[in-house]
């Protein structure tokens, strides 16, 4: 019976996520996984604050950028960044949530971008986009904008 007991709480603990540590910006918390470096710790600017991480061996990066939204529709700020990473591709929506492909200095990746009570939240995940896409659901969290928290 104990080696059961025992066998069960190791596998609980394996099929955790094990966080290096917890960054606040503010709009909401990043657990950092092993196996990801911060590149920009929450950086501000104005009312928009950013980070950067990126995976360990390199192969996948993600750039977080929230703020306020001052009124302004969702749709179009999603345009707007659109266009700032000059993706020819439309943009796409599925519910609350706009994404789109890019590709910039040989780089390609998608720009996963949705609100939340007034404060957006634009994910830019390039190389392994997958894993990064899994690890930011896993890693960003927030109590007071649930909405920008990927589903």
């Amino acid at each position: 019976m104990k080696n059961i007991c025992l066998v069960l709480a190791l596998l609980i603990l394996a099929n955790q996520n094990v966080y290096a540590r917890t960054l606040d910006a503010d709009y909401f918390t990043f657990d950092v996984p092993d196996g990801w470096d911060v590149v920009m710790e929450p950086t501000w600017e104005e009312k928009n604050v950013s980070l950067v991480v990126a995976r360990a061996d390199k192969k996948a990066a993600a750039t977080l950028v929230a703020g306020q939204t001052h009124g302004t529709r969702m749709d179009i700020i999603a345009s707007m960044f659109a266009q700032m990473f000059q993706t020819n591709m439309p943009v796409e929506r599925q519910g609350n949530v706009f994404t789109v492909p890019y590709e910039k200095e040989n780089v390609s990746g998608r720009l996963w971008m949705t609100e939340s009570n007034g404060i957006f939240i634009i994910y830019s995940l390039t190389g392994d986009d997958h894993a990064a896409l899994n690890m930011v659901k896993s890693a960003v969290k927030s109590t007071r904008y649930p909405g920008i928290v990927l589903p």
